[in-house]
Parts: structure tokens; C-alpha cells; sequence
């Protein structure tokens, strides 16, 4: 059993005598976690009930106050109530409840990453978020404990990966990747990256089947330019094109022009 996001404190490695004293030296500590495979200590700040408890393998959870703290195992501070907000030490002999600085618990939860656990949540921690599957972030993610004892919320978000630039995030090779452009609700949309080891990568569909585009036919009759199409527009020679790819702008999903 385990409790969750009422973490105080995580200590690595650990024992779990080291664990309730560390408890007992915290006045904000009312139950531990305690990991006995990874041999990670967990101080909370909430005793848990039927209702917040989560089965957890290999981990045990136990209250503070169902422990018969013995003065000469844990020292004088086991028997001393510290108020909220300090912590029991014994310095050069003499037993004092000091303020501490604060720890912060569980950090904000942001959608489609992943946090790294800190060695502690004392004031100054840092933890760092990761973005998974198929999103990324524009500059790095990181959360920190402040004097208050919550987490700082980092101002960037992990996002869909829309264009070729930010496919280069990963790449830097020409070829056919997958984005999510928002302008189709995040869908997947195949396309074809080109100039990937420039500034300005360009987007393409690629044709299912060959594609041509044909040029007006130019006659000459009587000294008079006459074509056999109605465009306007005159070519040095009539002929056909053919094309396989077409430019895109994902941020609204339109054709632009035929390569």
C-alpha cells in the first residue's frame, strides 16, 4: 500500500529505520512509503485512509502515530512535538524545534509528458518534464520548489508536431514523416519534408499517382502567334509536366503550388 501525492520528501537510497527516523524528524511527516525492492523512502504529509490508500507492490505504508517512538532508538527528538512548520534537531547536544525550509509535494501534471523525480522537495528542488509521443516543447520544461511550498508551473506545454520545422526537432534528413497539424484536430497527415538541413523546410503531399500539367501549344500562321489553348500565357516550347508532390501549408491544411 502506498500513499500518493502527499509526498513530503523522497530519500534514495534508504532503510526503513532511516525512513520513520527521517519521519520523526519532520513535524509535517504523518506516514511513510516505503519501497522495500527500489529501497525508496517517501515522508508524507497525510496519515491515508481506505479511501486515499492505493495498493502499490512491494511498497508499505505506515502511520506515525501507530509507532511506539523509544527516545533512546530515536534520540530525544522521537518524544518532542514540534509545531507545524519545524523540525526537531539535536545541535551540540542541545534539542531544538527549528524552522525548516519547506517541501513541497506532488508538482502540476502536464498533459502528454512525464516528471522526473527529484532527490527531495526541499526548497530549490527541480524536476523536469519530458514530453512523450508524438508532441514536443518549444524550450525546456522544468518546475521548482518555492518558499511557499508549492511547485513553480512551468509557462510552456508539450504540443503537437505540425510542420517540418518542428520535425527537425528529431531530424534533420529529407523524407515522409507523420505531423498533427491542429487545423484537422491533431489528426495524422503524412508528408514530405524537403530542405531539412535549412532554416526553411518546406511541407509536401505526395501524389498517390503521377500527376501532369500541360503547357498551351504554340502555332505560327501567317506571321501571327496563335494558340491552341485559351490561356494568355505564352511558353518558348508546348510540352507536359509531371509531379508527384504538391506544397501544403499545414497551418491550414491548403494546397499552394505544384512542385
Amino acid at each position: 500500500m502506498s500513499l500518493p501525492n502527499k509526498v513530503l520528501k523522497r530519500i534514495s537510497p534508504s532503510s526503513v529505520l532511516v525512513c520513520v527516523k527521517s519521519c520523526l524528524l519532520n513535524s509535517q511527516c504523518l506516514s511513510i512509503n516505503f519501497d522495500r525492492t527500489l529501497l525508496v523512502c517517501e515522508l508524507n504529509a497525510g496519515e491515508g485512509d481506505t479511501a486515499t490508500l492505493v495498493a502499490t507492490t512491494g511498497v508499505m505504508h505506515s502511520k506515525r502515530s501507530n509507532w511506539n517512538a523509544n527516545a533512546s532508538d530515536y534520540g530525544e527528538c522521537a518524544t518532542i512535538k514540534c509545531s507545524n512548520g519545524t523540525t526537531c534537531l539535536n545541535i551540540s547536544g542541545i534539542v531544538k524545534c527549528i524552522k525548516k525550509v519547506p517541501y513541497c509535494g506532488e508538482p502540476v501534471r502536464i498533459e502528454n509528458s512525464t516528471i522526473s523525480l527529484p532527490d527531495s522537495g526541499q526548497l530549490g528542488a527541480m524536476r523536469s518534464y519530458t514530453c512523450r509521443g508524438r508532441t514536443i516543447s518549444d524550450s525546456p520544461m522544468t518546475s521548482t520548489c518555492l518558499s511557499d511550498g508549492t511547485w513553480s508551473i512551468p509557462v510552456v506545454r508539450c504540443r503537437h508536431i505540425e510542420s517540418c520545422i518542428d520535425v527537425q526537432k528529431c531530424s534533420s534528413t529529407d523524407g515522409e514523416y507523420w505531423v498533427y497539424p491542429s487545423a484537422v484536430e491533431n489528426k495524422p497527415v503524412k508528408i514530405y519534408c524537403d530542405g531539412m538541413s535549412t532554416t526553411t523546410p518546406k511541407e509536401f503531399l505526395t501524389m498517390v499517382n503521377e500527376n501532369k500539367a500541360f503547357y498551351a501549344f504554340k502555332q505560327q500562321k501567317n506571321g501571327v502567334s496563335r494558340c491552341s489553348s485559351v490561356e494568355t500565357r505564352t511558353w518558348p516550347a508546348s510540352g507536359t509536366t509531371t509531379y508527384q508532390k504538391v506544397r501544403i501549408n499545414t497551418k491550414v491544411c491548403k494546397y499552394d503550388f505544384i512542385l
